[in-house]
């Protein structure tokens, strides 16, 4: 099979869906480039290896390599779905204390919550999650966001969303419309306690300025009155 990639960014991850085989050969040089050019952006990186179906020392090498280079930006790597193989190759070569394994994405996401939790402290902003089917408008709302003193983490989908959600509990959920899976139990459930604030088609198409500071002021007010509400 040959080997692919995609690469999603679920709040300040980047998940990394590989399928195939890494082993030596132009499409894992490719895949390395492009992991180089990745960690320019971001340090936090999860690799999904549920569709691997084998692994060699080059491609073992290119993993340990990105694992080295993500830590000496402050970073990290985690693997996950890790085939029962390339589990068995990890430890015995111990590497598997080099390259953290989880069950899942979600676990491993969760697993990086606490570290940001730890690492950060009280440096990061109030917590907002934002789901959006436009990317572009994704981008737009973690800088607004940002240049008012929150800490948006990003996605366009309810799964991925449900992952951020068991990873960290944010102060507030922004949702725009029409997201699919948004009506899912799990992601109902995942909510369950965290204030939820609809976005509006007329933030898509409306005025760029009058439409951020509304937002701006009703991000405000949610979460002042759940502050207030959870207290006793």
């Amino acid at each position: 099979m040959r080997f692919q990639t995609s690469f999603q960014e679920i709040g300040d991850v980047t998940v990394i869906r590989c399928s195939g085989r890494i082993v030596a050969g132009p499409e894992v040089e490719s895949f390395q480039l492009a992991l180089a050019e990745r960690i320019k952006l971001c340090k936090r990186f999860v690799i999904n290896m549920n569709e691997v179906s084998f692994l060699d020392s080059s491609g073992l090498g290119i993993l340990v390599r990105f694992c080295g280079t993500a830590k000496s930006v402050h970073g990290g790597v985690k693997l996950c779905n890790v085939g029962a193989m390339q589990a068995r190759v990890l430890k015995l070569t111990k590497l598997d204390k080099v390259l953290e394994m989880y069950a899942c994405e979600a676990d491993a996401l969760s697993a990086f919550g606490q570290l940001t939790k730890s690492e950060v402290g009280t440096r990061d902003g109030i917590r907002v999650v934002c789901v959006d089917g436009s990317l572009n408008v994704l981008a737009y709302l973690r800088e607004l966001l940002s240049q008012h003193g929150y800490s948006a983490m990003t996605t366009a989908n309810a799964y991925d969303a449900r992952n951020i959600l068991k990873a960290v509990r944010p102060a507030l959920v922004i949702l725009g419309p029409g997201i699919p899976g948004a009506d899912n139990e799990n992601f109902q459930s995942a909510l369950k306690g965290i204030p939820v604030l609809a976005l509006g088609t007329e933030f898509h198409t409306g005025e760029a300025a009058v439409e951020a500071e509304n937002l701006i002021g009703r991000i405000k007010t949610a979460i002042e009155q759940a502050s207030k509400a959870a207290t006793p």
